[in-house]
């Protein structure tokens, strides 16, 4: 009975550690799959008196205990009622670059990562 006792132990804390690693495997490939979010924190246009906006600038944060952004990795995507566009990070903006302009840089701040 002990025996019998002392083997079904063995097979539980197996099983067990077999649930743990599974689960610790399945949150670390979940968290590299979704690792990074971000907040828009504000969305304007400017210009406008033509009736098509000259600038639209997005006010973004990452989300706490998200990775950081490399930008030359973004591309943007906009789709309206007529045009759709997708614009990569460029220093320049142009009618298919968009830039950064950091409004807080913190200690470890880098250029071209959020």
């Amino acid at each position: 009975m002990l025996l019998a006792c002392a083997v079904t132990a063995g097979v539980l804390i197996i099983t067990t550690e077999n649930f743990r690693a599974k689960a610790t495997t399945t949150h670390r490939d979940l968290r590299e799959e979704i690792g990074t979010n971000i907040q828009v924190v504000r969305l304007f246009g400017t210009g406008g008196a033509d009736g098509y906006i000259d600038n639209l600038s997005v006010i973004i944060r990452l989300d706490g205990g998200s990775d950081s952004i490399q930008f030359s990795n973004v591309v943007l995507s906009f789709s309206l009622i007529n045009a759709t566009s997708s614009l990569s990070y460029g220093a320049l903006p142009s009618t298919n670059n968009f830039r950064m302009n950091y409004l807080v840089n913190g200690t470890e701040h880098i250029d071209g990562y959020m």
